[in-house]
């Protein structure tokens, strides 16, 4: 069984990547090496990238000129290394995460968190927990559910080197655009430059969510465009049948496959089967797995599914918005400071503070690395409150 991860050397298990004898991959895991005298370059994930062009990223990596070895399309892990620093990098949107913990004075990194809980019996962050289920979890992008581990936001990489602190390292390279409707447009095409793309990549048809909703519709027709499509819809005595005349009308329209499941009692949500597998992580899709087994099942075994969730991740504003303007006796009136920022490639509400790093765990010799100050702002659309992740939120404004 494939077991897709990368980790520093220390972590247990997995096997030893040829080329880069201190990085462990998962088994039957693929990752792509190049090398050039001292300096190294390995890639695990969605990314079609030539040989002939991680040959050429070479001397990126061996001037440390990060941000380009984290443009290239797809959705992928890279490592590069070239004798003085090593850089560990997922893709932009977060989707292949970086963790690492400082263990006596020693990073320790992983693309799977359990690998450096368990090895380090990690303690639960049950502050974060509760934050994370009353605001949401975009709010505090470097923190995880375990109090030793931190996580590299999405558009940062990790720079390590020997006898020096760890560093994030803005690799977004994100830039001002003036004007909303410029903004849609870099948006709208980049949306379909990832969505044609996977399907040009991808032998064969694909599955696809159609709820009937505005983000897996725009997914579908994209998807139609470049390649065939078979698309599913759930629906039980609780969803609404308007959505269900959608999805059926966004399929006709273009005339692809289309499978309705209707659930039962046994399928709502929360039902937590016996033979349900554990994730690393808590995540609201644990209590669907009985709904997502029973629509996903005419689409098992294609290589890719595109799914519409996401969009409003994406698009929509930050719960902390609202509450900050409560706090400011704002509540109902205009306020400029929540509009988009100008100086900002996404919208997102006007940035207050910066998260508080938190003290490093027990035993570590160096610190944690300072989370990202205004000048390189995490790409979030969610900003942390003022004072940092003590929940700041349950406080009223000070008169």
């Amino acid at each position: 069984m494939q077991q897709e991860w990368l980790a520093s050397g220390n972590t247990v298990g997995g096997v030893r990547v040829e080329g880069l004898d201190s990085l462990r991959r998962g088994a039957g895991a693929q990752v792509r090496v190049v090398t050039e005298g001292h300096v190294r370059l390995a890639v695990m994930g969605d990314c079609p990238v030539a040989e002939k062009q991680m040959k050429a990223a070479l001397s990126a990596a061996e001037s440390g000129r990060w941000e380009e070895l984290a443009s290239w399309p797809g959705s992928y892990w890279v490592v590069a290394d070239n004798g003085l620093q090593r850089f560990v990098c997922g893709d932009l949107a977060g989707i292949r995460p970086v963790y690492y913990s400082l263990r006596t004075g020693r990073v320790e990194w992983s693309t799977e968190i359990r690998l450096l809980a368990e090895g380090m019996n990690a303690v639960p962050d049950l502050g974060w927990l509760v934050a994370r289920l009353t605001v949401g979890e975009q709010h505090w992008p470097h923190r995880t559910p375990y109090e030793q581990i931190r996580l590299v936001p999405g558009g940062y990489g990790l720079l390590l080197a020997p006898s020096a602190p760890p560093q994030l390292v803005d690799v977004s390279g994100a830039c001002p655009v003036v004007g909303l409707r410029e903004r849609a447009r870099r948006f709208g095409q980049a949306l379909t430059e990832a969505v044609q793309l996977r399907l040009h990549a991808t032998e064969g048809p694909v599955g696809a969510d159609l709820s009937g909703g505005l983000d897996s519709s725009t997914a579908v027709m994209l998807a139609a465009e470049a390649g065939e499509v078979r698309a599913v819809t759930y629906t039980d005595g609780y969803t609404s049948g308007e959505d269900m005349v959608f999805a059926a009308h966004v399929a006709r329209h273009l005339g692809i496959t289309h499978t309705v499941a209707t659930g039962t009692e046994a399928e709502l949500p929360f039902s937590f089967p016996s033979p349900q597998p554990a994730g690393s992580e808590p995540v609201l899709e644990a209590a669907m797995f009985t709904m997502d087994a029973a629509y996903l099942h005419p689409v098992r075994g294609l290589a890719l599914h595109l799914t519409g969730h996401g969009g409003d991740v994406v698009l929509d504003s930050s719960s902390a918005c609202w509450v900050r303007l409560i706090q400011n006796g704002s509540a109902g009136r205009p306020d400029g400071r929540w509009s988009p920022s100008p100086d900002c490639a996404t919208p997102h509400p006007a940035r207050t503070g910066r998260p508080s790093p938190g003290p490093p765990p027990s035993g570590a010799s160096v610190p944690w690395p300072s989370p990202p100050t205004r000048s390189n702002a995490v790409p979030s659309r969610r900003a942390p409150l003022a004072g940092g992740p003590g929940a700041v939120w349950a406080r009223p404004p000070r008169g």
